[in-house]
């Protein structure tokens, strides 16, 4: 989860050019954001490619749902229509502020995609047309309901971390927002991480290292480690896989009337910003591309004193969970103050106005802010 090349060198973060990872693997277009070098950009997300580097670059990210947004011309390194064997990769926003968002969604709605791009999937108004309920207006009728995941089931989140979900939730009940916890085991969010790391392993790496072989391109650090030859899965093992996607999507499914809940709040990772190649536990942002649920992120705070007192609980759950307390090691807890913690606030599949609101709605919570004066263009 970074953005370093061959060609240019590595994108630093511009909140601390020396400590902090600048998020990938859209991390040049959040970066160059964060500086004002541009009014908005766009990036892809597969594993959690528009929200990382919004959250670690202090600014907003939203990912919508599969086919909203046309990709076509977009480059992966797959062979041609591979990309919709599995999960597939979605285009989105990153931008300095939610009104941004908004406008950047109301372009893309107007621009009718879905007239040159078979594979969008738009309805007439899917987002200028209001939600059966809004999210702004049950806030202020105190009417609106938030699950939280405090933690995956596989990687216990780091006390900055932590910290900052059982203030948020403190924060938002005092605003009358009512919270409840979500379960990761019998929820099926637990099991989400392992699942999505099995479709990314099903499509092999064939192809793609083809083409860097063809080039005597040496791989980057993070991928040298990472990126083995393996064949595609067969047949038989996507359709096992995509029974299994069924079942937890179903289990998930059955979450938002059981707690009768309007939105997912969820940490963007189990650990605070890391220095560059240290970024762990994806699954806390491919789960939601595994669902086909829009997620946006925002800070919401940022690591203080206090934190850095802090030891984790608990026992190792396993080597993902091992690798994140690593990040918790004397030498580099000191490098962590002061850099964003940001989550992502969740809606249900096909929802992406409703995730956008939510997440204003949650910039007016913690920030005291009004719900939007306009893009800041």
């Amino acid at each position: 989860m970074d953005s370093v090349n061959n060609v240019f060198g590595r994108v630093l973060n511009p909140m601390d050019r020396r400590q902090w990872t600048a998020g990938g693997s859209s991390g040049g277009e959040a970066a160059l954001v964060k500086m004002r070098g541009a009014v908005m950009g766009v990036g892809t997300d597969v594993g959690g490619s528009i929200r990382v580097p919004a959250a670690v670059n202090g600014i907003v990210g939203l990912k919508p749902g599969k086919g909203r947004i046309s990709a076509k011309g977009v480059v992966s390194g797959q062979e041609e229509e591979s990309g919709k064997v599995g999960l597939e990769t979605v285009v989105g926003p990153i931008a300095s502020s939610l009104d941004d968002i908004g406008l950047f969604m109301e372009v893309v709605e107007k621009g009718k995609m879905e007239e040159s791009d078979p594979d969008v999937r738009a309805e007439e108004g899917w987002w200028s047309r209001p939600d059966a309920f809004s999210i702004e207006k049950k806030f202020l009728d105190g009417k609106l309901r938030v699950g939280i995941i405090y933690d995956d089931g596989n990687t216990i989140p780091l006390p900055p971390v932590r910290n900052m979900l059982h203030h948020l939730s403190r924060k938002l009940q005092d605003r009358g927002i009512e919270t409840t916890p979500i379960d990761p085991h019998t929820s099926g969010f637990s099991e989400c991480q392992s699942l999505a790391n099995k479709f990314f392993a099903a499509k092999g790496s064939a192809h793609l290292l083809s083409l860097i072989e063809s080039t005597k391109e040496p791989l980057i650090p993070w991928l040298a480690t990472r990126l083995k030859l393996k064949a595609p899965a067969s047949l038989d093992h996507f359709r096992a896989l995509l029974v299994q996607k069924n079942e937890t999507e179903t289990q998930m499914l059955s979450l938002w009337k059981e707690l009768n809940i309007d939105l997912i709040i969820c940490p963007v990772a189990p650990h605070p910003v890391p220095p560059p190649d240290r970024w762990n536990a994806i699954g806390y942002t491919s789960s939601f591309v595994l669902l086909d649920y829009p997620a946006g992120a925002v800070q919401v705070a940022v690591v203080e004193e206090d934190d850095l007192e802090d030891e984790v609980e608990g026992e190792v759950r396993g080597r993902w969970d091992l690798v994140n307390r690593s990040l918790w090691d004397d030498d580099l807890r000191r490098g962590y103050m002061g850099s964003p913690i940001a989550v992502q606030v969740v809606a249900p599949s096909g929802k992406e106005r409703r995730c956008w609101e939510g997440m204003r709605v949650l910039e007016k919570v913690i920030r005291g802010k009004g719900l939007g004066k306009g893009p800041r263009l």
